[in-house]
Order: structure tokens, then C-alpha cells, then sequence
């Protein structure tokens, strides 16, 4: 049985390339040397198999220019899983995660006491391949730790590599903290409150006026 769509946020600052990781990934386009900036927000569907399992993923790509907007209430909203992402050329990208991180902390639902999970992603690796790959991930590692990450992963928009793994990392880490389960019965209770509600207001308008 097919589950309901997972809602993931990509979010980092402008010219990270949040928009490349997204049509690279879903629809296999190959990343421009030059392109335009996202205006607000824009989200694609993409059915993807996962572990034997068909699931629906909702992708959402936040603009850099949104951190401040009243939007990003909306833009989060129902999320299971945020990907931040930096470009790893700009360290100034790197930083302004920490902002990205406190802005999002204020919108996103917890199922439970159970907070969803928080990814980071180092993006232009194809750039940088003449460091040191192993000393990168192990200063992802340790940022992750130092800010409460869960994970850090490597990838590249413009070759492909490691834009897979992004979104099977974070997709593994919802299922494994139940989230899909417990957002459902989440919105079901929040029905059935509603219907609840509904019918007791029904009763009164109906005793006031007998």
C-alpha cells in the first residue's frame, strides 16, 4: 500500500544551489551555469522506491531571500524533514545555517515530543575534489554534533554525486522515528476534534432555538 506524500524543505542561502539539487534529483536536468534565482517557494512531486516501498515525496525549495518572510509559518508547515543546504566554495553559506537552523525551529511540528530531522548538506563537492575528502566529512561530522545535525552529507548538483543518498537519508531517518505514522494520527485526531466540535455547536444552535 502506498503511503501519503513526505514533505521535505530545502533551505540555505541564494546560489547554494537548492533549485539544481531539486531538478537534478527529480527530473534528471542537467544544472546551468547560470540561472535564475528561486522567486518565494516551489515544490515538486516525485515517487520514488525506497527500501521495497513506494512512497510520495513533496519537495519543497525555499529562496534564499525567504529566511525573514512571514511565509516560512506556511512553507514549513506539515514538514517531516528539513535539508539545509551550502555551498562548499562560500563559507559565509556555511555560517548563516546556524540562522536558517533557529528561524526553522519556530515553525516545525514535533510528533510526540519527537522533533524531525534536521540534515545538512555540503553542495559543489565537484569543485573542491582537490581537498581532502575525508578531512571534509569529518568537519561535517563535527558541525552536525556541534549543532544538533543528525547528519551531514556530500554531494554534487552538477555531476550527480551523492544526490541519491541526500534524499534517502533523511527519507530512512523519518520512517525510522515513525513520523509518517504518528503525522497521520496526528491530522486524525485533529479531524476528529474538529467533527467533535462541529456537531456540539450544531446541538447548541439547535437547543436555542427550540
Amino acid at each position: 500500500m502506498e503511503q501519503n506524500y513526505i514533505k521535505l524543505v530545502i533551505v540555505g542561502e541564494s546560489g547554494v544551489g537548492k533549485t539544481q539539487i531539486l531538478n537534478s534529483y527529480c527530473f534528471g536536468l542537467a544544472p546551468q551555469a547560470a540561472s535564475d534565482f528561486t522567486i518565494g517557494c516551489d515544490y515538486v512531486l516525485k515517487r520514488v522506491l525506497l527500501n521495497g516501498k513506494f512512497l510520495k515525496l513533496q519537495i519543497w525549495d525555499v529562496s534564499g531571500a525567504e529566511r525573514e518572510s512571514p511565509l516560512m509559518k506556511i512553507y514549513l508547515k506539515g514538514a517531516l524533514g528539513i535539508i539545509f543546504v551550502f555551498d562548499v566554495t562560500n563559507e559565509m553559506s556555511r555560517q548563516q545555517l546556524v540562522k536558517w537552523q533557529n528561524i526553522v525551529y519556530q515553525y516545525v511540528d514535533e510528533y510526540n515530543g519527537r522533533h524531525i530531522p534536521f540534515l545538512i548538506v555540503q553542495n559543489k563537492m565537484d569543485l573542491v575534489h582537490q581537498y581532502d575528502d575525508q578531512n571534509q566529512q569529518q568537519f561535517l561530522q563535527q558541525f552536525c554534533q556541534t549543532f544538533g545535525f543528525f547528519d551531514g552529507v556530500q554531494c554534487s548538483a552538477f555531476d550527480n554525486q551523492g544526490l541519491k543518498n541526500v534524499f534517502e537519508t533523511i527519507v530512512d531517518e523519518i520512517i525510522r522515528r515513525d513520523l509518517v505514522e504518528l503525522q497521520q494520527k496526528k491530522n486524525e485526531s485533529k479531524i476528529s476534534k474538529l467533527q467533535i466540535e462541529d456537531k456540539g455547536l450544531k446541538l447548541k444552535q439547535k437547543s436555542r432555538c427550540s
